[in-house]
């Protein structure tokens, strides 16, 4: 629809303001989750291989965060597993179920 390209159009506009910046440090909340997967993952490789900030995400979306160095899941604001990815799946049930009801709505 043009209400959902004229909201993409505006989180573009802002994300390049703010890094023509060049942060030190990243804040990207829920925002992204208006990106499509490519989009999304282009703009986190894009800023990690070429500017020098540190980022914080807060997304629900695991493809967003699978290369994270760090993910923190959280759960009614407490913390419920931390690690990667990889170490989470074997480790936390909170991420594996987020993982699997993920995984059903792309089936």
């Amino acid at each position: 629809s043009s209400a959902a390209s004229e909201v993409a159009k505006r989180l573009r506009v802002t994300i390049a303001r703010a890094l023509i910046r060049k942060p030190h440090l990243l804040i990207w909340d829920g925002s992204l989750s208006a990106l499509d997967l490519q989009t999304d993952w282009d703009l986190r490789q894009a800023v990690a291989r070429d500017l020098d900030s540190a980022m914080i995400s807060i997304s629900q979306r695991v493809r967003s965060m699978q290369q994270a160095k760090e993910i923190l899941v959280l759960d009614s604001g407490r913390l419920v597993g931390k690690g990667t990815h990889e170490a989470l799946l074997l480790s936390s049930s909170e991420y594996q179920a987020i993982v699997a009801s993920q995984e059903e709505e792309h089936d």
